[in-house]
């Protein structure tokens, strides 16, 4: 065999098979290209369900945060009315013992001037006890004549 010979029927085989394979070559690359498109749909369909997770959480979030400043405008309305009542008690408290205070000072004014009138001082126990109405101190006995005897 010569060598154009050969070089013909190689020429000849390699025509022969230049087309064996690509039948299942394109195939491939078709399935390849359906995978990767397949792929991209997976993946953004990934992103929209996470995307839609997150709109989801951010709007528990905001409702939360919401919820809570509800709650911190309620305690701060709250406390100033507890600020507000705390005010009025001590307001009342002031005016009662005020008020208590004039009445003690009219009560010593008043027993001043029965004492006064009676020129005894030894009574004064006695008469501010029954101006106040009760007894507020135990009166000590005394004997006035105390004498001892041998």
């Amino acid at each position: 065999m010569s060598k154009p010979g050969v070089l013909s029927l190689l020429r000849n085989i390699i025509n022969e098979f230049r087309g064996y394979g690509m039948k299942e070559f394109e195939q491939i690359q078709a399935k390849k290209a359906a995978l990767k498109s397949a792929m991209a749909e997976l993946e953004l369909r990934r992103k929209e369900e996470r995307a839609q997770q997150e709109a989801a959480t951010l709007a528990a979030l905001r409702a939360t945060i919401n919820e809570m400043k509800k709650i911190d405008e309620q305690m701060d309305r709250q406390g100033k009315a507890m600020e507000a009542m705390f005010d009025e008690m001590q307001r009342a408290t002031q005016q009662m013992m005020e008020e208590k205070m004039k009445q003690q000072q009219q009560l010593a004014r008043k027993v001043a001037q029965q004492v006064a009138k009676s020129g005894d001082t030894k009574d004064m126990d006695s008469l501010l006890e029954a101006t106040l109405g009760n007894e507020t101190t135990p009166k000590p006995e005394t004997n006035r004549d105390q004498t001892t005897k041998p």
